[in-house]
């Protein structure tokens, strides 16, 4: 494809082969289109130049990082938390958001139950298996503690990721690719 520009900075694209050439008004400029999205582009007629807006493009590639983590984070949250429960077996504590009402619920509920001086296992609990758990408040307290503990440290992975993504300036590298480049290699790992 050949690429023009109009007076009102529209591009147009042709095919190379010139079977389009009529189509090609007077006034149109050729121009060279930079390798990146056309939202960062910006377009000068009188120059017949077309260059790149590096803080939009290093805008986008922060958003599209911040979308790769958002969703790590997601899959985090969704895989659970393998937990051993005081039966031996292990089961995952599901973390998605319905599930963490609950666990407050039930965390709430334990510390009542304590507090009065239960300490049999009153407390059905069902992971991701959907067997059943028969834990003591005591017990219940501390599943819903890992549970919180595993939540935060998802959270606070994600919110380190997403600073680190905010810090990439493009003052701080020799070209717009190495900016990008850095913000791509943040990885949720």
């Amino acid at each position: 494809m050949k690429h023009y520009i109009d007076i009102l900075n529209k591009v147009y694209a042709f095919n190379v082969e010139g079977d389009q050439d009529d189509l090609i008004e007077q006034g149109f400029k050729p121009v060279t289109l930079p390798d990146t999205d056309v939202s960062t582009w910006i377009v000068d007629y009188d120059s017949g130049e077309i260059r790149v807006d590096e803080q939009k493009a290093l805008s986008l590639a922060r958003n599209s990082a911040t979308r790769r983590i958002n969703a790590a984070r997601d899959a985090a949250l969704a895989d659970g938390l393998q937990y051993t429960m005081p039966d031996g077996t292990n089961d995952v504590i599901q973390m998605q958001a319905g599930d963490r009402q609950n666990l407050m619920g039930l965390a709430i509920d334990a510390r009542d139950l304590m507090a009065a001086g239960e300490t049999g296992a009153v407390h059905e609990f069902r992971g991701r298996s959907n067997a059943r758990h028969w834990l003591t408040p005591a017990q219940m307290i501390d599943l819903t503690n890992a549970a919180l503990a595993h939540y935060k440290g998802v959270m606070a992975q994600s919110w380190d990721r997403k600073d680190a993504i905010e810090a990439v300036e493009l003052s701080d590298y020799p070209s717009l690719d190495e900016a990008v480049a850095a913000i791509e290699g943040i990885g949720w790992e």
